[in-house]
């Protein structure tokens, strides 16, 4: 179910590749995770059962060309589903709420078996959500159209009875028809989507959303693994402690690199002057972007104040200021603008030659008047 955020104007969108084993469900999202055009993007992460040979890739994405809803950006999450992933409780994780489906149909001709039993089993999936096949936006896939004994996508389609569906031939591997196969279906979604918006609700579900912020690709992989956590009978079924532990392994994963140096940035807004940070409520990353959201308190011991400070990955213009690894500088804040001094006045004459020059001015206003009158 697409899921509309009013406070950032935001609609999510679920999208998942099913098909048999060995179609290439797997190899389609990590080829399109490389070959998507973004605006945001998330990690490329793979998650499953602990006992399954095969796992989910998921990732989630903003479109760099936006405007599909009017005044809604769209983000798609995308979901692999593959076929040797048999385990019910990942599959309905993972199709629960589907907005959209790529069925990847194998063009060999040893795979046409298993099309038709994937293709059931995807039915059945959608029949326990109480979604009709019929009514669900579908893209069929034709991958390893390279293959020697690959049958012609019609043919396919013929054996699947699914000729009314928009086909794509595809070599997946290569990135050949992942594209254009991904675009067909969002280019659909887009278009319910708008007409949900403009009163046809039937179009697509729609539901609003409770949360003043958007899940986080990382929040969203620890929810499925709790479920399966919860499902196996495991002691951590708890999905903030689910959450927690996978944040623990990012950050084991990553203490093994070589500290690097730290960068100075003048960060605080001159109306924030005289303000330190108390707390740090919340840090995350937002496409290329970090962003870090800080309690700010007076040192004179006024009430508290929020500030998110949003550091951006690109050079700047003057040579950046790194020092080594150490203590934090504290933050000191903006300075106030150099005053630069006015030049004094010229200066005046003493208000006693102002009488002096007066005087002389009426005695030889008074000698040049007598003058004029008695010659």
């Amino acid at each position: 179910m697409a899921t509309l955020t009013f406070a950032h104007r935001e609609i999510t969108a679920k999208i998942v590749y099913f098909g048999a084993p060995g179609a290439g469900s797997n190899s389609n999202v990590r080829t399109l995770y490389s070959l998507v055009s973004v605006k945001e993007k998330s990690r490329l992460h793979q998650f499953g059962p602990t006992n399954a040979s095969e796992q989910s890739c998921y990732f989630d994405y903003v479109p760099t060309q936006g405007g599909e809803v009017p005044g809604f950006s769209t983000r798609f999450r995308v979901y692999s589903l593959p076929g040797g992933l048999r385990n019910e409780v990942h599959r309905h994780e993972v199709f629960d709420d589907t907005d959209g489906i790529v069925f990847v149909a194998d063009a060999r001709a040893s795979r046409a078996k298993g099309n038709a039993q994937a293709l059931e089993e995807m039915t059945s999936l959608l029949r326990g959500q109480g979604l009709d096949l019929a009514n669900m936006p579908i893209v069929v896939e034709i991958n390893h159209t390279d293959a020697p004994d690959a049958r012609p996508p019609e043919e396919i389609m013929w054996l699947l009875n699914s000729e009314n569906y928009p086909v794509v031939s595809a070599v997946a591997r290569t990135g050949q028809g992942v594209i254009e196969t991904h675009d067909h279906l969002t280019k659909e979604l887009s278009a319910r989507l708008r007409a949900n918006l403009q009163g046809k609700f039937d179009a697509i579900r729609l539901n609003g959303s409770k949360r003043d912020v958007v899940e986080r690709d990382e929040q969203v992989v620890a929810r499925h693994l709790a479920a399966l956590e919860a499902a196996e009978h495991t002691p951590r079924a708890n999905l903030d402690t689910a959450i927690s532990d996978f944040q623990l392994a990012l950050t084991r994963r990553y203490l093994s690199l070589t500290p690097g140096p730290k960068h100075e940035v003048n960060s605080l807004p001159r109306e924030f002057l005289g303000y330190k940070p108390v707390h740090l409520l919340d840090s995350r990353l937002d496409g290329d972007q970090i962003h870090v959201d800080v309690v700010m308190e007076r040192v004179s011991g006024q009430g508290p104040r929020r500030l998110t400070l949003v550091l951006v990955n690109r050079p700047v213009e003057a040579p950046a200021r790194s020092t080594p690894v150490g203590p934090v500088p504290p933050i000191t804040g903006d300075l106030p603008d150099r005053i630069v001094p006015v030049p004094p006045p010229p200066r005046d004459l003493p208000p006693y030659w102002y009488g002096v020059a007066g005087g002389v001015f009426g005695i030889l206003s008074g000698v040049l008047l007598a003058k004029l009158l008695f010659g």
